[in-house]
């Protein structure tokens, strides 16, 4: 038993060596391991067997290098992972030291350092060491961009040369020598490189690189240098001289002047002066010559013109303070700058506004002038039976028919009462300068009436409303106490055509009614007629054909002027009204011709939309011709405003009328039988007529109208007469030149498409150009 114990202990005592052999071992390559050696040159030697100790120092361990003496390439040593395990206590590490080692040329040996001790720090840190035998190496390792470590390049060369060479070469924006020369540049250095290389005489040679070189090789970039072509000159002289001269916008100098040295190729010269238009123009130079440059500046104008319309015509023109005449006006050379321009017109708001003369240009203002309404409207009143108690808001104004004046712009409730009868309730709606006309019809106690409303808005709104032949007021408004059934209503607007529509009024409902009216498109027509017609046809909307027709023919109702005047004539062209002229009321205009049936052409004309026309009937004695501006008929009234054309008479004609009509009817019956091309080259050749005194043309029933300086269209008259079987009018003729003379024609169609007409060559008189009963005479 003690025989076993005593082997047991020396079986532990030498397992215990054996360990601690194992782990001195370890920890002796641990610390050899710890840092990875730079050896520069790694000796061969030769190795004996003696054996020193050495004691690890702190700073940092020692690597244990045993080599075997050899004239071949060195073994390289693999590179392994070991982890050091801590200790506080100092390790020796026997180190074999050769004795008289066999130094093998081109090697370096590295003494072994003291032995120190070092205390181990007892975390336990991972190291990886690298060692790494190479052969002996050149001193010019670093110098050529190898690592001195691996002995890898970390960089390469771009060679330049450029022919011819010694150009001075710019890399990244660094000068780099002159041509050949090489750099050295890092394969991680930053992409592209921009290049540039300059010689004297030559063009500069630019590119770029994308790319490093290959880390130890070289790259040549080569340049073949253009020759710089010879520079050419510029010459700039200016009428007048003294001006002030660039070239590409600088370079500024004084003309004349010659600018030397150019490169060839486009140029831009800008010439200046003051009080002058700036000169420039495009310049070509090219190599070795000169390019010549004579400005010649235009004198800046000091002027403008002013162009100034209005609607309505007649508007005075007054800048800053002078009255410069009346619309429609043109003014050359103003003096440039900013004026103040006000418009005035009697009846109409003045319009103010800043305009700006500019320098040889023209200004164009237009201008449409609000109407000027008092602050207040007035509200007529009528009733059936009349006699009705009428209040507004509750307040008593009166009895049937009543016209209550000042009231305040707004809407109001209205109730008419008579005994026996239901009250007619409505809301009514009051405009400011405007009258306002209402006319209820009460119906009996005791009635049963089956009733509804019109809710009626138009565009634009303040339109006369016509209810079944009876004037209701204004839009927007609510027509109530309407018998159920189909009623027409009749929409007027001063300047806009006329509505005429229907809707039909269901029981103890409310239809709603919107309507547009259009505006006349007629061009070029006097306007102060056009307003007074206007005018009278709203009044006669609102008011009635009694009353409008007693107002129009009153001289002192307004409608009636030493300058223009109403006429009214129902469609069979008998006179309603005319103030001028009383004793043509009744007389039938249409059967009084010499040759001109005045009534027939007014009837034509507004059943066409209507228009302007001459007329020389209207007046009883040797009167001036007067111009007429027609309407269409609105509740089987046409009214026309007129004016008389001062210093105008009655066009001289002594041929036969007859004649002239049997010429028309006989052309218009033979190219009834021909094509139109055939009739037309008869025409042409006057075929149908040897009279000295007419001529024959054509005219279509969709041409465009010749319209002369008062807005009379000749062509619209003739179809006017034409398409009512044929007849005489007075038209205006033209001649090409500035103005047109007004002489007698008569027309006839051949079919829906043309027709024929003769005029008479007999010379009539000139026509004035009417700015709103202003004469101004075109031409004597």
């Amino acid at each position: 038993m003690r025989l076993w114990i005593l082997v047991l202990l020396i079986c532990l005592i030498v397992s215990s060596s054996c360990a601690a052999t194992t782990n001195t071992s370890n920890l002796l390559l641990n610390l050899t391991t710890n840092i990875t050696p730079v050896i520069s040159q790694v000796p061969v030697v030769s190795l004996s067997t003696t054996t020193q100790t050495t004691t690890v120092p702190t700073s940092g361990p020692t690597t244990l290098v045993t080599q075997v003496p050899t004239t071949a390439e060195p073994t390289k040593t693999p590179t392994k992972e070991i982890t050091l395990i801590p200790t506080l206590k100092p390790i020796k590490v026997p180190v074999t030291i050769p004795k008289n080692p066999a130094i093998v040329p081109n090697t370096t040996i590295t003494p072994a350092p003291a032995t120190t001790s070092t205390l181990l720090p007892t975390l336990e840190p991972t190291i990886k060491p690298v060692i790494s035998l190479k052969p002996a190496l050149s001193s010019s390792l670093v110098t050529q961009g190898l690592s001195p470590i691996t002995g890898l390049s970390l960089s390469g060369n771009f060679s330049f040369i450029s022919s011819p060479s010694g150009a001075t070469v710019t890399f990244d924006g660094s000068p780099s020598g002159t041509t050949p020369v090489t750099l050295a540049v890092d394969e991680s250095s930053s992409t592209p490189h921009t290049i540039k290389m300059e010689k004297s005489g030559f063009q500069d040679w630019t590119s770029s690189l994308d790319h490093n070189p290959a880390a130890g090789t070289t790259e040549t970039i080569t340049a073949t240098l253009q020759a710089s072509p010879l520079n050419g000159s510029i010459s700039v002289s200016s009428t007048p001289s003294g001006a002030t001269v660039a070239i590409d916008g600088s370079d500024i100098q004084t003309t004349p002047h010659t600018y030397p040295e150019v490169i060839p190729g486009s140029h831009t010269v800008t010439v200046s002066k003051d009080g002058y238009t700036p000169y420039t123009t495009p310049v070509t130079v090219a190599s070795g010559a000169e390019s010549v440059v004579s400005a010649v500046l235009n004198q800046v104008s000091t002027t403008g013109s002013l162009t100034v319309d209005t609607y309505p015509w007649g508007a005075a023109i007054i800048l800053n303070g002078v009255v410069y005449g009346i619309t429609p006006a043109h003014y050359d050379a103003i003096p440039t700058g900013t004026y103040t321009m006000q418009l005035a017109k009697f009846g109409y708001q003045p319009v103010t506004q800043t305009i700006e003369i500019s320098s040889g240009k023209e200004s164009k203002v237009e201008v449409a002038l609000p109407r000027y309404f008092p602050p207040t409207g007035t509200l007529s009143i009528r009733s059936y039976p009349s006699g009705g108690v009428v209040t507004l808001d509750g307040d008593f104004h009166g009895v049937t028919p009543v016209r209550i004046h000042g009231i305040n712009p707004g809407s109001y409730n209205v109730r008419v009462s008579i005994p026996g009868y239901l009250d007619w309730i409505g809301i009514v709606d009051v405009v400011a300068g405007r009258e306002t006309s209402i006319y209820g019809t009460l119906t009996p106690k005791g009635t049963t009436v089956h009733t509804g409303s019109i809710a009626l808005t138009s565009t634009p709104s303040g339109a006369s409303v016509i209810l079944d032949s009876r004037p209701q007021g204004i839009t927007p408004m609510t027509l109530q106490n309407i018998p159920g059934g189909t009623h027409t209503l009749i929409l007027t607007y001063p300047g806009y055509e006329p509505v005429t529509t229907t809707t039909t009024v269901q029981e103890g409902t409310t239809s709603q009614l919107s309507v547009s009216l259009n505006p006349y498109t007629a061009q070029n027509l006097t306007p102060g007629l056009i307003t007074l017609s206007d005018d009278a046809a709203a009044y006669l909307s609102i008011h009635g054909r009694t009353q409008a027709l007693t107002d129009f023919n009153n001289p002192s109702s307004g409608f009636s002027s030493d300058t223009k005047y109403v006429l009214a004539l129902d469609l069979n062209g008998t006179v309603l009204a005319d103030a001028a002229n009383p004793e043509l009321v009744g007389l039938n205009l249409s059967q009084n011709s010499n040759p001109v049936s005045t009534g027939l052409l007014v009837s034509s004309l507004a059943k066409m939309g209507g228009g302007s026309l001459y007329a020389t009937n209207l007046t009883i004695g040797d009167k001036p011709v007067s111009l007429l501006y027609v309407r269409p008929a609105i509740s089987g009234i046409i009214i026309s405003a007129v004016t008389p054309v001062d210093g105008m008479v009655s066009p001289i004609f002594s041929g036969d009328p007859e004649r002239m009509k049997e010429s028309v009817h006989a052309a218009v019956l033979h190219a009834k039988d021909l094509k139109r091309e055939e009739a037309e080259a008869n025409i042409e050749a006057d075929s149908y007529s040897s009279a000295s005194d007419m001529l024959l043309h054509t005219f279509d029933s969709n041409s465009t109208a010749d319209t002369d300086q008062n807005g009379v269209s000749t062509t619209s008259l003739l179809i006017a007469v034409a398409e009512n079987g044929g007849g005489f009018v007075w038209v205006p003729m033209f001649d090409g030149s500035d103005h047109s003379i007004l002489t007698l024609g008569y027309a006839e169609m051949v079919d829906d498409s043309w027709g024929i007409w003769a005029s008479s060559v007999e010379k009539g008189h000139e026509i004035i150009v009417m700015m709103d009963a202003v004469p101004v005479v075109v031409s004597v």
